[in-house]
């Protein structure tokens, strides 16, 4: 964990590089944990953001660490989608310990 899933416009303009890289890069840290998964949506209404992304982290973590890692997706995310920094929501979830479970079993911090 880091995990961010993050929906772009059908417009998306995807840099050929892989948008973990550019996270580890911007946030100056490990990419070794983290997790992006894009998807192209179909429709968006209201406010028109190119990038929306859900960014989940572990507790645990400090809100320093916190603040870089959320940083550094939306800098990530503009990179990769050739988009201005404007354009990138970032909404940061803080995920409780035994409230995730990987590889068939519960994960404490």
């Amino acid at each position: 964990m880091p995990v961010a899933h993050c929906i772009v416009t059908e417009t998306c303009q995807f840099e050929p590089i892989n948008p973990v890289d550019l996270w580890a890069r911007e946030a100056k840290q490990s990419p070794d944990e983290m997790t992006v998964t894009v998807v192209r949506r179909c429709q968006h209404f209201g406010k028109p953001y190119g990038v929306i992304a859900n960014l989940y982290l572990p507790t645990a973590w400090s809100k320093n660490k916190a603040s870089v890692l959320q940083v550094g997706l939306a800098r990530a995310l503009a990179q990769y989608c050739k988009t201005s920094l404007q354009d990138v929501l970032v909404i940061t979830r803080m995920v409780e310990s035994g409230c995730v479970v990987e590889a068939g079993e519960e994960v404490f911090w």
